[in-house]
């Protein structure tokens, strides 16, 4: 059955935003149009029982969640807008129920922000000034902290200071500076380094924790944690090549050793396995336990890593013959 041209008008009939001429147009076509009258009785009827609800006052912490998500899902589709008129030109137009719940959940929205002023009695609201200035921590998709993060657009450590400083977007952009003890701060490098998008955001952050790790001559479990997922996931070679140098930094601990050897025996890039190699052997005299992966080195394709796997197994084997030369 073929839609009648004047079903859109019937809603905006029965909440009185047309004019009176339109009013009176429609209301002689409805006198006449079955399918109209039958609109009409629907969205009447549905809006009497939307009337009927109780009113929900919602409290703090509902209002804040709400305009977080508000503000992510804004933040999210500035690459994916769509013009208000081209909802009424679609070729899959719009029913009106979905009319009706558009208009509700924007006049909850408008409520919401009604209810949120910013001035109260002359004082900023507290909960918007944190949301405003980043003083409270973000939220992502591993952890319960408000506000939501979006995106980040930059992360740098100042090594004059030994602060990280990073621009980050939540209801607005954000410049801030911290420690690499500061939550936000490892909140925001865990995100860049696991979860962001873009290869330049991931590669400044592993080139932050770099620093760190330079600096400090170790990393906290949760950093190791993030350079050990991106090991595991990245795509770009560039950033998987820096992420191993950070670990040169680092103390060799049998977690770091297992994060070397898994990528010496099995990763398909023979730049990052030399580096794996490098990082794995550059920092110690070979050992008796080391013989297990170096063995398994000399199949390598690479004939860097077969070579200087052999040159440090006949170390190995060298000085196994010289502590028995001076038992005897």
């Amino acid at each position: 059955m073929k839609k009648c041209n004047y079903t859109q008008q019937v809603y905006f009939y029965i909440i009185d935003e047309l004019d009176e001429a339109k009013k009176t147009d429609l209301e002689q076509h409805l006198a006449t149009c079955p399918q109209c009258q039958q609109e009409k009785e629907n969205l009447t009827c549905i809006l009497s029982e939307y009337n009927a609800m109780a009113t929900f006052e919602p409290d703090e912490a509902t209002l804040r969640t709400l305009r977080n998500v508000v503000s992510l899902k804004l933040k999210v589709q500035k690459t994916h807008r769509t013009t208000f008129g081209s909802l009424f030109t679609t070729r899959s137009f719009i029913l009106p129920l979905q009319y009706i719940t558009a208009t509700i959940i924007l006049v909850a929205f408008g409520f919401l922000l009604g209810r949120f002023n910013v001035f109260d009695g002359g004082k900023k609201n507290s909960i918007l000034q944190t949301l405003l200035t980043g003083e409270q921590q973000v939220q992502t998709l591993q952890s319960d902290i408000v506000p939501y993060l979006v995106g980040i657009d930059r992360v740098k450590f100042n090594p004059a200071s030994g602060q990280v400083e990073i621009k980050y977007n939540t209801v607005n952009d954000i410049s801030y500076r911290g420690n690499s003890q500061n939550p936000i701060v490892r909140e925001v490098l865990r995100r860049a380094i696991t979860e962001e998008t873009s290869p330049n955001i991931r590669m400044q952050a592993v080139k932050t924790l770099g620093a760190i790790a330079e600096q400090n001559r170790h990393l906290d479990p949760e950093f190791l944690q993030a350079i050990e997922y991106l090991l595991h996931e990245e795509q770009n070679v560039g950033v998987r090549l820096m992420a191993l140098r950070v670990l040169k930094s680092v103390p060799l601990s049998e977690t770091v050793k297992k994060m070397l050897v898994r990528i010496l025996l099995y990763d398909e890039v023979t730049a990052v396995r030399i580096q794996a190699f490098e990082t794995l052997t550059g920092r110690q005299a070979p050992t008796e336990e080391m013989k297990s992966y170096l063995l398994a080195a000399q199949k390598d394709t690479s004939s860097y890593i077969r070579y200087k796997a052999g040159e440090l197994l006949n170390r190995i084997e060298n000085n196994k013959v010289g502590e028995i030369s001076r038992e005897e």
